[in-house]
């Protein structure tokens, strides 16, 4: 992928085999190498430090990053991190997971939320207790690179203004829906996180530089999504929806999905038909980072910086990462069965079972799958 091999690469993440999931990736991700995170155990360690966080000060959590079977989406998603911000990035990723799960599209808190310091926030109800944890998580983010935190600050602020303010958009095409969804899927503030997590910062000019190169990027990222989240996210629309809608209201509300618009713009269409031109799109923005990736090294030759060589790759591995994630993980695939997860954990991970073995003293059998919920 990249002329610039860094053996720092193989001492914090391992190359996994992308052939086994070919069938179920349907043509998604060539070219492309997914990583998996040597230190795991402490990404799954920040999660369930968020969920506890989360149970306390909110309520019940949703299913937040989990995947048993394919690994937890920080170590696939992001396997260039530093192993010292690995919990920290993990615990920041499940909050914006539960978060997003509990969203609700009010101006209130949007704006300042990240602007109070722990000790002005009391968590005496949901609301607040999820201002409470936000802003403890910013302080710690501070304290461990204020330069990094304010990348991911604005992206979050950013993310949430955008969602509100295009919510019930009626987009005229593709192009216009992409240009929203970039950022209500949350590439930016992904991509800010990517860089506190491995310590690196861009400049003004390197970001002008990289934003035409990065963009397919997000766009992959956000149409991914869309594929692999569209029977839940349909669920829910449907089921948000009151008995007593016409089939003909029901049309014309918005689910913020490429499927659905499809289904919009050319109403005679199947959902598989629409499914297939999302998932093409999805295809042509892989190809078109991979080439612009490679056209932006040509150009610089020999003069480009192994920090941006090394963010373009970290940027790559998200597609993989986000694609694998999403074929088995609890948020969009909630009835999965527990002897599958559990089959497929043991199956797909005996060495890094093995590992923790080692690391834990435990054995496969007793391995603290219940963190999970794996019981």
């Amino acid at each position: 992928m990249s002329r610039h091999d860094d053996p720092s690469d193989d001492e914090i993440s391992a190359i996994v085999d992308l052939a086994q999931y070919r069938t179920e990736l349907c043509g998604l991700c060539e070219g492309y190498v997914l990583r998996r995170h040597e230190s795991e155990a402490e990404a799954i360690k920040g999660c369930e430090e968020a969920r506890a966080d989360w149970e306390k000060h909110v309520g019940s959590p949703g299913p937040g990053s989990a995947n048993q079977v394919d690994g937890t989406f920080c170590a696939i998603v992001l396997p260039l991190c530093l192993p010292e911000r690995l919990g920290l990035v993990a615990y920041v990723l499940e909050y914006a997971f539960l978060y997003g799960d509990k969203f609700e599209l009010e101006q209130q808190s949007t704006e300042q939320i990240l602007d109070h310091p722990a000790h002005e926030c009391q968590a005496h109800n949901p609301a607040q207790g999820k201002t409470f944890i936000q802003a403890a998580m910013m302080s710690r983010l501070n304290a461990a690179d204020d330069t990094c935190t304010e990348r991911i600050q604005l992206a979050w602020k950013d993310m949430l203004r955008t969602t509100i303010r295009c919510k019930d958009t009626p987009f005229a095409s593709l192009e216009e829906y992409i240009d929203f969804r970039i950022v209500d899927t949350g590439a930016p503030f992904m991509e800010a996180t990517l860089l506190f997590g491995m310590g690196l910062t861009l400049t003004a000019e390197e970001d002008d530089e990289l934003e035409p190169v990065r963009r397919p990027c997000y766009a992959a990222l956000g149409l991914a999504t869309d594929y692999f989240s569209w029977e839940r996210e349909y669920a829910v629309f449907c089921s948000s929806s009151s008995s007593s809608e016409t089939a003909a209201h029901l049309s014309r509300k918005t689910l913020t999905n490429s499927i659905w618009l499809h289904m919009q713009w050319q109403p005679d269409i199947s959902v598989a038909q629409a499914k297939e031109m999302t998932l093409a799109a999805t295809k042509r923005y892989e190809k078109k980072f991979l080439a612009r990736c490679e056209q932006y090294r040509i150009e610089k030759s020999v003069d480009i910086d192994s920090k941006l060589d090394r963010y373009l790759k970290a940027l790559a591995y998200q597609i993989p990462g986000n694609a694998v994630w999403s074929l088995k993980c609890q948020r969009y695939h909630e009835g999965l069965d527990k002897c599958t997860i559990r089959q497929g954990w043991q199956e797909r991970f005996w060495g890094w079972l093995g590992w923790a073995k080692g690391m834990f003293g435990v054995t496969i059998e007793e391995f603290p799958t219940e963190m999970w919920g794996i019981v």
